[in-house]
């Protein structure tokens, strides 16, 4: 081949010994017919909380641990606080900064790992073409997505830089565009980050916590869903809007919480990435009832 794309993907951490019957990995649950009534699910990151809340709407009995002092490292505090108080009301149990140590194995009916993602890279034998690896054995590339080795490319999860789909699919196109001479460079800015729990939750850009870190010189803008009558309609009374704007009212970031949150941060996405500023959002006229107009009355308060 004259170029090689090598799109493996990622393998889930096996911290204990799954054994497929009492201990399995959590994107595996979908895979069983019947399922026992009592778990525990080792990882309060998006895919332990994901499952944790499908399992819930089962009416399952669910315990989710996190060995960090909250769920979802990786999100602003406040927003991640706010999203545990709504799935404790909805009656699952959230332990953070906990040890498996601390727990009975014997006293739940299934375990589910889900304490992050490997590289697929261990059966390559990528050593013998000369590719590089990180320290996580993910494939080191460049702006391109090429390897050190010229005619070599990858994406997604096996290059170990934001594991999400649409981020491969991103970096797929780019792959293709300069092996066809289509010079392109990554760009991440605006890719939100999405969870899929119930309610849903999403940012994009920086958070409070790391504009107060950089020293920067911003405002934020909050507010409850429930003050909009849309809310109402769909049901969406724990919906929460939080933005982080600059003295020149250029959008630095974003957080919702919503039924809909992975649709909604998409305004902020676009916001982003083509540079708009609060005023050219607050100008926007969305349909009513809908969620997405809350977006832009907020902005106007």
């Amino acid at each position: 081949a004259q170029n090689i794309i090598i799109a493996t993907g990622s393998l889930p951490h096996e911290t204990i010994p799954v054994d497929n019957k009492k201990v399995i990995f959590a994107e595996d649950v979908f895979s069983y017919p019947q399922l026992p009534n009592k778990f525990l699910v080792l990882g309060g990151g998006s895919v332990g909380l994901e499952a944790g809340c499908f399992l819930n709407n089962l009416s399952r009995e669910v315990v989710i641990v996190e060995k960090e002092s909250q769920i979802l490292p990786l999100f602003d505090g406040a927003l991640a606080q706010r999203l545990r108080i709504i799935l404790e009301k909805k009656g699952i149990t959230i332990h953070a900064g906990a040890a498996l140590s601390e727990y009975n194995l014997a006293e739940f009916d299934m375990v589910l790992l889900a304490t992050g993602r490997i590289p697929h890279t261990q059966d390559l034998n990528l050593n013998a073409c000369g590719v590089s690896l990180t320290d996580t054995q993910g494939i080191k590339t460049n702006e391109q997505m090429q390897t050190n080795v010229q005619h070599i490319y990858a994406c997604g999860d096996d290059t170990s830089h934001l594991m999400w789909a649409y981020v491969a699919e991103y970096q797929a196109r780019l792959c293709v565009q300069n092996i066809v001479g289509e010079r392109d460079r990554c760009d991440y800015t605006g890719i939100p980050a999405c969870v899929f729990t119930i309610p849903q939750v999403a940012h994009v850009g920086i958070t409070e916590t790391m504009a107060r870190n950089m020293h920067l010189n911003y405002r934020v803008i909050r507010t409850n869903f429930l003050k909009y009558s849309s809310s109402y309609v769909y049901e969406d009374k724990e919906g929460f809007l939080k933005v982080i704007v600059d003295e020149s009212n250029t959008f630095l970031g974003a957080e919702i919480i919503s039924i809909h949150a992975s649709e909604l941060i998409s305004f902020f996405s676009l916001a982003l990435r083509c540079k708009l500023s609060l005023d050219d959002l607050k100008r926007c006229i969305f349909s009513h009832p809908t969620l997405s107009e809350i977006i832009p009355s907020a902005l106007r308060e």
